[in-house]
């Protein structure tokens, strides 16, 4: 871009090497102007243009591929856009595509839902690809080998036929959509592998098809789960089977949640995921080589409590940056959900992917700019905002504290040994605890509460005092940051009374306290109160949500295996409430207040639901977990 004069009147020039470069030199300068691409359904629009005094710049990308994974086996509001015919549909995906191109993306990839038509969802894809076409993207869809949760629509539906001329119907079935992308999931779910060598021989199969037949690239998911391994290949990690197949078989390494590949992972039965690392770094130069983070991570962790979590751009950030050298193709971040400022956490990542030296922090400016005099102001609380998260929240596992906490966690954790998510001590086992289990409690999670509770109150109290210099075009930005933020504060909060509470009722059964049990409902009212005061944030952000609340924020039927939109949970703070049921009862079953039928959508008919229903965990109860509530009551807190 360059700045200069014709006839007293400001030019700015914008080229670029091809349509596609053009057009990012377009938005550039858009962005040079005081306009801001933010969120696919919200673009920011000055009070008054800037015009630069001076403006001579040139970009280039760090990795090639750069783009975004919309995780539509999840109910996110663009999952109907890409999923379900309609020209309104049609129009929100195209919002989203040049979103992406405003962002300097090159990709983007979505999954198919074996609930949908399959004609109608391959008419509506055609529209979607050509128009990605035409803004010089490329289009990738995501479908299973064979996958038994969560509605996939996979390449080898009949496990008793042979799987290659299954392969072969079905991949011609997609190519009636000129796709540039297959990718291909692993495994029958998450934590349960396929046969290795099945496996392998259908990746090499497929790479083979694709390519001869269609002239189409190959990539697959390498899962970060862990204990899972592959007899026929000396027992390696069986997620790293695509680094033995053929080389055009390319690998998009994958990660979850705010982690990154250089720092702790308490997650998926992980410590860190140095293994990762090292597998993406050894396949470089062997096969393309796409890494595959995470920007939100619905169900329990974050979006769908709420918490607002901005270090993910961090996060994003710092491993682009460290593998900038490294030969590295790109990165295709799996998406989530952008409300609550999660849209933050996607651009900052598509920001990072398109230059990954650039200093995040610099990076945070070119958001906080819109919000004028308060803007360096705002760029300096982020921040440190996002500088506590790494040190606090990841690095001291206090998130393990705030996320949420279900019933599949609930069987992963007592039942599979197998944890979601990072791991805490449950109410059940703070009940447990001894006398110096209970002091080693309280001078441990109580104490990092209790500070933690302190330091987001300063951040809110900071945040309130800048609100009164924000321009008005900046304004809702800044109401949906201080919402994400308050209600971050009192989620941290509501999780110290609760535990408070556990401390003082053990206190009191052990003869440490003989008031152990009124302090106990002293603190859970409290908790109560401070859920209560959270409710109001939630109906002022449903408000101002960018698609409408009844289809993103409630109970309905859609394609994939959830019958409500992703923000449901937040609607009623159902995991603020189920926490609240945990705590109060003597005894609590896992099922209780289960949302999803866990047992035939989730798990898969004939899967893991005969053995569960033998558990003892699960005797006399597990009809709930096939009968999912509509709503989670009040829980009521017990008298003394």
């Amino acid at each position: 871009m360059a700045r200069g004069e014709d006839g007293g009147r400001a030019v700015i020039a914008a080229r670029g090497g091809d349509s596609l470069g053009a057009a990012y030199a377009t938005y550039a300068a858009l962005e040079a102007l005081g306009f801001g691409f933010f969120h696919p359904e919200q673009t920011f629009v000055p009070d008054a243009l800037v015009v630069p005094d001076a403006l001579t710049e040139v970009h280039a990308p760090t990795y090639s591929w750069r783009g975004f994974h919309l995780h539509t086996m999840h109910p996110i509001e663009l999952m109907d856009s890409f999923l379900v015919e309609g020209d309104e549909h049609l129009a929100e995906a195209e919002r989203y595509l040049d979103w992406l191109v405003a962002n300097r993306q090159t990709y983007v990839q979505w999954v198919l839902q074996d609930t949908v038509d399959i004609d109608a969802f391959l008419r509506h894809a055609g529209r979607i690809v050509s128009a990605a076409h035409e803004r010089g993207l490329k289009v990738g869809i995501d479908t299973p080998f064979q996958f038994i949760q969560q509605n996939g629509w996979v390449l080898v539906p009949d496990g008793q036929s042979p799987p290659e001329p299954q392969i072969e119907a079905r991949i011609a079935t997609l190519m009636v959509v000129p796709w540039d992308v297959i990718n291909v999931e692993l495994g029958n779910a998450e934590f349960l592998p396929s046969d290795d060598q099945a496996t392998f021989d259908w990746l090499n199969f497929t790479a083979e098809l694709l390519d001869s037949r269609y002239g189409v690239e190959l990539l697959t998911k390498v899962h970060c789960t862990s204990g899972q391994t592959a007899p026929h290949f000396d027992d390696i990690n069986f997620n790293f089977l695509p680094g033995l197949a053929d080389p055009r078989v390319g690998v998009m390494p994958h990660t979850v949640q705010f982690y990154d590949l250089f720092r702790v992972a308490p997650t998926y039965d992980n410590e860190d995921f140095s293994a990762m690392r090292e597998f993406l770094l050894g396949e470089i130069g062997e096969r393309r080589v796409v890494y595959y983070p995470e920007t939100a991570y619905w169900v329990t962790f974050d979006v769908d409590v709420p918490l607002f979590l901005p270090h993910y751009g961090f996060a994003r950030w710092n491993d682009l940056n460290r593998l900038a050298d490294s030969g590295m193709d790109g990165q295709i971040d799996f998406s989530s959900g952008f409300e609550w400022g999660f849209w933050l956490n996607d651009w900052m990542a598509a920001s990072s992917v398109y230059d990954a030296r650039e200093d995040w922090r610099d990076k945070l400016a070119g958001f906080t700019r819109i919000f004028g005099r308060r803007g360096a102001a705002m760029q300096d609380l982020l921040a440190r905002i996002i500088e506590e998260q790494g040190r606090d929240l990841l690095e001291r596992n206090d998130v393990a504290e705030l996320i949420g906490w279900d019933t599949a966690d609930d069987i992963g954790h007592f039942i599979a040994k197998t944890e979601f998510q990072p791991v805490r001590r449950l109410p059940e086992e703070v009940r447990k605890l001894d006398a110096d289990g209970l002091a080693a409690y309280e001078a441990d999670v109580i104490a990092r509460l209790t500070e933690l509770d302190a330091t987001y109150a300063g951040f809110v109290a900071e945040l309130s005092r800048l609100g009164a210099g924000i321009p008005a075009a900046a304004r809702p930005w800044y109401d949906e940051l201080a919402d994400s933020l308050a209600i971050t504060h009192l989620r941290i909060r509501h999780v110290l009374r609760l535990d408070q509470g556990l401390v003082a009722v053990r206190r009191g059964e052990l003869g440490l306290d003989p008031r152990g049990a009124d302090t106990a409902r002293q603190r859970w009212l409290e908790a109560q109160d401070v859920r209560h005061q959270a409710e109001p944030i939630v109906v002022r952000r449903e408000s101002a949500y960018r698609f409408p609340a009844e289809r993103i924020a409630r109970r309905r039927e859609n394609p994939t295996s959830y019958e409500f939109g992703y923000l449901y949970t937040v609607w009623d703070l159902y995991y603020w409430k189920r926490d609240e049921a945990r705590a109060f009862p003597p005894s609590f079953c896992i099922c209780d207040g289960n949302l999803v039928n866990l047992v035939d959508n989730f798990l898969g008919e004939g899967g893991l639901g005969d053995v569960l229903e033998s558990l003892p965990p699960l005797a006399g109860c597990l009809d709930a977990c096939a009968h999912p509530v509509e709503q989670l009551a009040e829980p009521v807190v017990p008298l003394t």
